[in-house]
């Protein structure tokens, strides 16, 4: 018969989330996560396999949530274009009150691992695709509502919206201020605005 764990595995996921968004996905070694998830190495590999498969949970886990997050949003009865406006703004505030600077996880999995890791990559294009494909309903919503302009096609519209947001994350790895990250939303949403 098998033991029951003693730890609970939400909580160990998320310290594994904040010690590979801290340190990346090559710097963090399996003593730093033996260390920092408070368990130890028998446990952590019978439970989450090798570094490997533990950073793809984790990354899967955050594309997830945030993706929960962006459709909840997204899905809310107010005018699409203010949705958008609410999205930007949430991400202008996550960028200035991020101390360390850390940006987006899955931003910083494209560029540490998805150049050389099929596997990374194409959970990469999947997160891409499903952001576009919730930008381009709410986009097509706020062209059918007359909050969002029609001189574009919502394909085009989607891909720049979800451009600007990543956008936004990777600027504030460079702790920019908010008036920077203002200002990149200010024009987006111009763009948008019959």
């Amino acid at each position: 018969m098998a033991r029951p764990r003693a730890f609970d595995e939400d909580v160990v996921l998320d310290r594994a989330l904040n010690l590979f968004w801290h340190r990346g996905y090559e710097a963090t070694s399996m003593q730093n996560l033996v260390d920092a998830l408070g368990i130890n190495r028998a446990s952590l590999y019978d439970s989450f396999g090798d570094k490997y498969q533990l950073y793809r949970r984790v990354l899967d886990r955050y594309r997830q949530q945030n993706q929960a997050f962006v459709q909840a949003l997204f899905d809310q009865p107010k005018p699409a274009i203010d949705l958008v406006q609410a999205l930007f703004d949430r991400a202008i505030d996550e960028s200035v009150a991020d101390c360390d600077c850390k940006g987006c996880f899955l931003v910083n999995s494209a560029v540490e691992l998805a150049p050389h890791d099929t596997d990374i990559a194409q959970l990469v294009i999947d997160n891409q695709t499903g952001f576009v494909a919730r930008f381009q309903q709410l986009i097509e919503r706020g062209q059918q509502e007359g909050s969002v302009t029609t001189a574009q096609p919502a394909t085009d519209l989607a891909l720049f919206l979800y451009n600007t947001y990543t956008g936004i994350k990777v600027l504030g790895k460079s702790k920019t201020d908010r008036v920077a990250l203002e200002s990149v939303v200010t024009v987006a949403m111009r763009v948008l605005h019959p």
